[in-house]
Formats: structure tokens, C-alpha cells, sequence
């Protein structure tokens, strides 16, 4: 299969994903919490599938369809760019600095325990990055 079909595929199906994430009761709370959530769930994904991908040796076509394609589409870091600068530009930066935290450290921390914890279930050993 076509990589760009598989990307295309994937990512047909993160965004449709993304957007019904971000309809949920609990997302309406704050456009800001809401992508912050969306982007620590794709990190955390992206951790899990990064290290079944990398412990059962599965095709390239499994990484396009569901880290470059399924996740591109899901995750959102265009919107937290600009969600960021418009917190800035309405002077709210304290708002701006919390999202930033929150975003950047959430994630890294959701990507770090996916990928992590994933691993040791199936082989015990840290992945290859």
C-alpha cells in the first residue's frame, strides 16, 4: 500500500478522532484544557504504538498509518501555537506560561509512560529510540 495512502488513512481517522475528543462534556470546559488533553492522550498513544511498533519489528506501514497518519491527525501542536500566541497577545501570559507547562510536560510525561510501560509488558527492555 501507498505510504501517502496510509498517512492519508491514518489520518482521516485522527482528525474525525480528534474532533469528537474535543466534543465530549468534559472537553467543554476550556479550548485551552481541551488540546492540552488531546495532545497528553496522542503522547501517551504515541508512546504505547512507538514501542509495540518497535517490539514486534512491525512494517513501515504500520508507523505511517498510525504515528505519522492516525496521530498527525489527532494531535494538535498548530493549535496550541496559535491558542499560545493569542493567550500572549491578549495579555493573559500567566495563562499562556500555565498552558505551555501543562502542554509541553504533560505530554512528554504521557509519551514517556506510554512507551515505557508498554515495553515492559512486552519484552522488559527499553526501546530502541
Amino acid at each position: 500500500m501507498s505510504p501517502y495512502l496510509c498517512v492519508a488513512l491514518g489520518g482521516a481517522l485522527g482528525a474525525v478522532s480528534r474532533y469528537t475528543a474535543g466534543s465530549l462534556p468534559v472537553a467543554q470546559s476550556s479550548p485551552h484544557l481541551r488540546t492540552a488533553v488531546i495532545n497528553i492522550a496522542g503522547c501517551l498513544v504515541i508512546g504505547i504504538l512507538w514501542a509495540v511498533i518497535d517490539s514486534f519489528h512491525l512494517s513501515r506501514v504500520w508507523y505511517n498509518i498510525l504515528i505519522a497518519g492516525f496521530l498527525g491527525g489527532f494531535t494538535t501542536y498548530s493549535s496550541f501555537s496559535l491558542e499560545t500566541i493569542r493567550l500572549v497577545a491578549d495579555g493573559r501570559l500567566s495563562d499562556a506560561l500555565v498552558y505551555i507547562g501543562l502542554t509541553l510536560l504533560g505530554c512528554l510525561g504521557a509519551c514517556a509512560l506510554g512507551l515505557y510501560a508498554t515495553s515492559h509488558i512486552l519484552n522488559h527492555h527499553s526501546p530502541a529510540l
